[in-house]
């Protein structure tokens, strides 16, 4: 092989290289101070044609300041860096054709024939890794301020080297001091209430097993606190090696005390509602149930899980018995309660004498969103009413129309805390005992004979 077909075949592979090179490429003439050469990469980088880059040199192609300080001085410096030999590597903001500034890594060497001052320039385009940096910066504050505003204590255990890093409110959360040097792992096992110790212990043992496939853990413990107890929820990742041991932990603290102590409270709170005999019964301004408690279940005889949902109007029918439905409303919007006696039905079609509590649930605007009904069955004690007063009727009645003398008294037990006193006594009876009011029970024993009142 000749000469010349060597050096023409050595000038085709460079050709190739240079063309196809994924980096920017660009060949600088001291001499001239413009620019020979430069890949298609470096036409598309600085958006020019290959006549126009021949017409430009560094100066051209970059802001009169980079880095706080000018330009040419950096870029003479560097340029005179690799005619020495050297190697110089640095960031760099070039300006496309547009006058579009690119954050860019820029590594410079000196470039053969050696007789000529030639300087090649790899450049690396750090547009998109500037860009996606901004990202990151920009999600990391995002999730501080979010970590921040969720009240949650954050940390990130490093096995390797049992590296902890807590946040400010992990530190607050477990009452340790940010200046303290104290190993954090041990310092936490040693605030974990005594009858949580095991089963805490256990899981973390469970979560450095490297046969362990879960990589997310869950868990909630007591911590011990200044004498303070108080429940934290923990949820946090586990990475692990190839192998799958375990490298590194990073995770979460929730003090969760106050939301326990309220869900213990609801609980409570729908327990007790369960147990007693009313029925309590939400609805939405539309009259569909919201809620149903046991109560409800008994009375209607319909289960809550039937009855949510559902038109109050197609579970029962409401009978107003001082009168009707339109006073209902009109009292919640302008007293915001009624109260109030109605026949209703069962889901066996029973009549049911109910006496109702309602209270209006109002928005800010004072537009009624639904209402709250406190509902007792008085069937009963309406049917002892009923039987009493049927009673009296049919007394009275034979008093009026007797010759002879009677006195009666009768004692009905209307409801739980009242007694209803009634006495019948015939007008005869009344005039030969001579007394003007009949009503007046006490007032007959005056006028019996001394002898006659013990045995009367």
């Amino acid at each position: 092989m000749s000469e010349l077909t060597s050096t023409l075949l050595g000038e085709e592979r460079f050709r190739v290289l240079f063309e196809n090179s994924p980096e920017v490429l660009a060949i600088f003439d001291m001499d001239t101070g413009k620019m020979i050469e430069g890949n298609t990469n470096a036409l598309k980088f600085f958006k020019v044609s290959k006549e126009e880059l021949q017409n430009l040199g560094p100066n051209e192609l970059s802001p009169a300041i980079v880095n706080g300080k000018p330009a040419l001085e950096q870029i003479q410096s560097y340029l005179s860096e690799a005619m020495q030999g050297g190697n110089p590597l640095f960031d760099w903001v070039h300006l496309d054709s547009t006058g579009t500034e690119i954050p860019c890594e820029v590594r410079l060497v000196r470039f053969p024939p050696y007789d000529r001052n030639l300087v090649r320039a790899s450049i690396i385009d750090k547009s998109e890794h500037r860009a996606s940096q901004e990202s990151l910066r920009v999600s990391e504050e995002r999730l501080k301020l979010a970590i921040e505003a969720s009240d949650l204590g954050t940390f990130d255990w490093k096995v390797g080297t049992d590296e902890v890093i807590w946040n400010d409110r992990m530190h607050e959360m477990c009452g340790l001091s940010k200046r303290s040097k104290i190993n954090k792992n041990e310092y936490f096992f040693s605030i974990v209430h005594p009858e949580d110790k095991e089963k805490t212990a256990h899981n973390f043992a469970r979560n450095l097993d490297p046969t362990n496939q879960d990589r997310i853990f869950v868990d909630e413990f007591r911590v011990v606190v200044k004498s303070e107890v108080k429940i934290i929820s923990s949820r946090g990742m586990r990475i692990t090696d190839p192998s799958g041991q375990a490298v590194r932990f990073t995770g979460t603290f929730q003090d969760v005390t106050a939301t326990r102590k309220t869900e213990e409270q609801l609980k409570l709170q729908a327990e007790m509602l369960n147990e007693i005999s009313e029925a309590i019964i939400g609805t939405d301004d539309n009259s569909l149930v919201t809620s149903w408690n046991q109560g409800a279940e008994r009375i209607y005889g319909l289960s809550a899980e039937k009855a949510v949902g559902m038109s109050f109007s197609d579970i029962t029918t409401v009978q107003v018995l001082a009168g009707d439905e339109d006073l209902i409303k009109k009292a919640l919007m302008q007293d915001g309660v009624w109260r109030g006696e109605s026949i209703q039905k069962n889901q066996k079609g029973e009549e049911l004498y109910i006496r109702s509590s309602i209270t209006a649930l109002k928005n800010e605007h004072n537009e009624l969103i639904g209402s709250i009904s406190i509902n007792q069955d008085i069937t009963v004690i309406k049917q002892a009413e009923i039987a009493m007063h049927e009673t009296q009727s049919h007394f009275t009645s034979l008093l009026e129309n007797a010759s002879g003398f009677a006195l009666y008294r009768a004692y009905a037990d209307l409801s739980m805390d009242n007694l209803a006193v009634v006495d019948l006594v015939s007008p005869s009876l009344a005039e030969v005992m001579g007394v003007e009011d009949p009503q007046d029970f006490n007032s007959w024993f005056a006028n019996i004979h001394p002898e006659d009142l013990p045995r009367v």
